[in-house]
């Protein structure tokens, strides 16, 4: 998992790849999960209709064009050159005009990643054919610096390499990637999931690269947003007038009920005694166990749950700890009885050894007595759950 300001609790990345003259649709969908990013689904489809069961229409979508129409150079001799230098370097007598570019550094390198805007313009007329409406959109391996300073030797994408980080990385178009999970210390991840993961990170800790593609993002970011907002007012216009319906009923119902009573009073009265004295009747059932509760010894615990705490081994998991726990199955009518100058501790551990040496030293302290394991259970992950009873000389 990775920590990051992620604004939404969940949000997609769709990454457009090619390999073998074949197109591929790769969604990563990750969530929040106090504070840290976390994968909650991967996978790849061979075509939209696949995909779009997996889509969720209200959650931010980033797209990344990563097919053949994108094309990726070095920008050679990049020191001190402004952008459009940059994309001279890369891609001599290019026509700007007609292309989208972005810029990306990795290392001491830097690439440049181009697409032509009319094959830019077809591939979202194809999505918006099916509803999928971006967030944003990104070209190639830009989003990578963001996560590449997490891997040592090579990043397997969805069909490049990026080989020998940490020296030279020289970025390769691969028909085929042999290896298809990228490892790190903190995670791994599908070579197909790489740039969906890497485009997120960057989009919500607002890293940009230089690019020109500002002006499509805002206008496709603003017709998301303006759809999700479209369904908001029609949804909350429904539930209005629901409501709207549902009080013209409730007054309707009342004005009703008004004139049953009219017509019943002298019944009305004889059900509202009834009720009133079966109200005096619960209350007096709670106070009555509300007192039997109050009776009962439980404080001054601090000193027995610091010896209980300070003691406990530290592969032994507690996972509960009872003072006078109950005697029986409580009952309607009846009163509780609590086993009293009683602990019953409860979790869980690997080691019975440990498991055995904590029991003896705590029969050994003088505030407790009677100390038994009442039961032992392995389960079949290798986990044994125990409970201690434990007897305490006072509990005040």
């Amino acid at each position: 998992m990775l920590r990051s300001n992620l604004f939404n609790k969940k949000i997609q990345a769709l990454e457009v790849f090619e390999n073998q003259q074949n197109k591929f649709y790769a969604l990563t969908t990750l969530r929040k999960i106090k504070g840290e990013v976390e994968i909650e689904f991967e996978s790849v489809y061979n075509s939209i209709a696949g995909l779009i069961p997996y889509l969720s229409f209200d959650i931010p979508l980033l797209l990344v064009v990563n097919t053949t129409k994108v094309l990726t150079k070095e920008s050679h001799n990049v020191s001190g050159l402004n952008e459009h230098q940059c994309i001279e370097s890369a891609f001599p007598n290019l026509d700007v005009h007609k292309f989208h570019y972005e810029i990306v550094q990795i290392k001491d390198v830097k690439y440049v990643c181009i697409i032509q805007k009319s094959s830019l313009d077809k591939l979202l007329s194809l999505l918006q054919e099916h509803n999928i409406v971006p967030t944003q959109i990104s070209l190639g391996i830009s989003g990578l610096p963001s996560v590449i300073g997490l891997f040592k030797n090579n990043v397997y994408g969805s069909n490049f390499i990026i080989e020998n980080i940490e020296t030279e990385p020289n970025y390769l178009h691969k028909t085929v990637n042999a290896k298809t999970n990228n490892e790190c210390d903190y995670f791994t991840i599908k070579n197909t999931s790489i740039l969906g993961l890497a485009t997120t990170i960057s989009f919500i800790n607002k890293r940009k690269n230089p690019n020109s593609l500002k002006e499509l993002n805002k206008h496709i970011n603003s017709k998301f947003f303006n759809r999700k907002f479209s369904k908001f007012l029609i949804i909350y216009g429904l539930v209005f007038f629901v409501s709207l319906l549902l009080l013209n009923y409730l007054i309707f119902s009342n004005y009703y009920s008004l004139n049953q009573q009219l017509s019943l009073e002298n019944s009305t009265k004889i059900n509202q005694l009834q009720l009133l004295e079966q109200l005096k009747a619960d209350v007096m059932k709670q106070q009555k166990q509300l007192q039997i509760l109050k009776q009962t010894r439980n404080s001054a615990s601090t000193k027995f749950v610091d010896d209980i705490g300070n003691s406990l081994p530290a592969s032994i998991t507690l996972t509960k700890l009872i003072f006078n726990p109950i005697i029986g199955t409580i009952k309607d009518d009846s009163k509780i009885t609590f086993s009293k100058d009683h602990i019953q501790v409860s979790g869980t551990t690997r080691n019975k050894s440990d498991l055995t040496d904590w029991v003896n030293q705590l029969a050994s302290m003088n505030r407790f007595n009677d100390v038994q394991v009442t039961n032992l259970k392995e389960t079949n992950r290798g986990l044994n759950n125990f409970t201690i009873s434990i007897h305490v000389n006072e509990i005040r």
